[in-house]
């Protein structure tokens, strides 16, 4: 008998022999390399970032609008569940049952149901090695740090990759992020993607296709290799944000514009032009403003004025604010708190969970569960939990609702908010004005 290296060889032999044959049947490789120069603004002068241009920006607002996201998507808790179709055992890992409608949600979740359509079981999966790789995934990382990351990297290149160690068996034992922008996708007459090499002659390295994740945004461009992010559509917004900053940055260092100018009636040396000018800095500098100036000889005093060119720069840079967080998903009133209440804000978390976090949790997700699950067990997938937060307030008026209706048992509640059951919490409660109309017993009572 063939031992569990031998069975893991195999496996992999029918992996690839059936994405050879599915990938017989791709378009042809046309329009990657020879689409030519891209250009980001309307005249065509400015040739598109590179990545590193694009990493040199990540800076002011685009580094407030992906770190509000990257910490969002991180801080949704992301948990391992298995399923069980008919006929099959129970799974031998430690597990907790869920409640039906707990199991309904993720049945009906996009990406799920045809997944989970065979399904008679689900349950979340509380010891396993697979949960163990995403808490601890390197000895430098945690899960936290790496959501962090993929979906940084997402933000600002478009593109992230995870490089999968696996042991000798073939089970995935560490997972190190890659920098996005030192990632180049080989492609080949065979396979759309052949393989990735890493970093910079002479010490890049190819690794398989097997052996990496790619996470990415949709490219109209490119559908199937490198992704495009928020930072690349909004690049010549950014570079605009950063001309105006630069020049205000020019203007307070050196403004080159006096208050006002002194003009004797009659001509004097340059000797006594300076000894003037350092009387009057001497005696208005710092403190010395507002005091009273008492000529020596006839002088005139001009007030100088310029037209009010900062306000307008003040102007569009708000301006590209608003464009850069819309680009980003990000509502404005998470980047500012002028004119911003309670109710604003709400509605901006929502909105932000509803149209940001959860697309990006989604994509995430669905990379972990095409690749990363099946080398564990092909039962096992993972979900993040639904950062709206409209419904999980939700879920709790249902539960109140069917409580009260008698529809849910306590216990079965607590299985949804993932508690233990409780000896008493099997039996339903109603109301003591319902009962069964053909209840005569209940009818005696009353009428007696």
């Amino acid at each position: 008998m063939a031992g569990p290296r031998g069975i893991s060889a195999f496996r992999n032999f029918l992996a690839n022999a059936a994405l050879w044959v599915s990938e017989k049947a791709a378009p042809p490789p046309v329009g990657y390399a020879d689409a030519g120069p891209t250009y980001i603004d309307f005249y065509r002068r400015q040739r598109a970032p590179s990545d590193e241009e694009l990493l040199d920006e990540y800076q002011r607002v685009a580094y407030a609008c992906a770190r509000i996201n990257a910490n969002a998507v991180s801080s949704t808790p992301l948990k391992v569940y298995v399923q069980t179709n008919r006929g099959q055992a129970r799974p031998k890992c430690f597990t907790r049952q869920l409640g039906r409608s707990a199991q309904n949600a993720l049945r009906a979740r996009a990406g799920l149901e045809t997944r989970l359509a065979k399904a008679v079981e689900i349950e979340e999966v509380l010891d396993h090695p697979l949960i163990n790789l995403l808490n601890r995934v390197n000895p430098f990382m945690t899960r936290v740090s790496l959501l962090q990351l993929t979906d940084l990297y997402q933000e600002i290149l478009g593109n992230a990759y995870w490089l999968i160690a696996a042991n000798a068996l073939g089970t995935p034992e560490q997972i190190w992020p890659l920098q996005s922008h030192h990632v180049r996708i080989n492609r080949s007459r065979e396979k759309i993607i052949a393989s990735y090499t890493y970093g910079r002659s002479p010490n890049a390295r190819t690794y398989p296709r097997e052996e990496v994740m790619h996470f990415r945004f949709p490219n109209l461009r490119d559908p199937y290799g490198e992704g495009i992010g928020p930072m690349r559509a909004a690049y010549e917004d950014v570079v605009i944000d950063a001309k105006l900053l630069a020049h205000e940055n020019a203007v307070l260092d050196n403004r080159a514009r006096p208050d006002a100018i002194v003009s004797p009636e009659e001509p004097i040396g340059r000797r006594e032009a300076e000894r003037l000018e350092n009387k009057l800095r001497k005696k208005f500098g710092r403190g010395g403003a507002g005091g009273i100036l008492v000529a020596e000889s006839g002088m005139k005093l001009t007030p100088t004025s310029f037209p009010p060119r900062d306000l307008q720069g003040l102007a569009r840079r708000k301006m590209t604010k608003v464009e850069l967080a819309n680009v980003f998903d990000v509502p404005i009133s998470l980047l500012e708190t002028e004119n911003v209440n309670r109710a604003n804000a709400e509605a901006g978390h929502y909105q932000h969970a509803l149209m940001a976090v959860r697309p990006r949790c989604k994509m995430i997700e669905g990379a972990i569960n095409e690749d990363l699950c099946p080398r564990f067990d092909e039962r096992l997938f993972v979900a993040f939990d639904d950062p709206v937060p409209q419904n999980r307030e939700q879920q709790r008026l249902d539960h109140e609702k069917y409580l009260a209706a008698g529809v849910l048992t306590i216990n079965m509640v607590r299985r949804d908010l993932g508690l233990r059951p409780a000896p008493w919490g099997d039996v339903p409660y109603i109301p003591k004005h319902l009962a069964p109309i053909d209840d005569p017993a209940r009818h005696t009572r009353e009428q007696g």
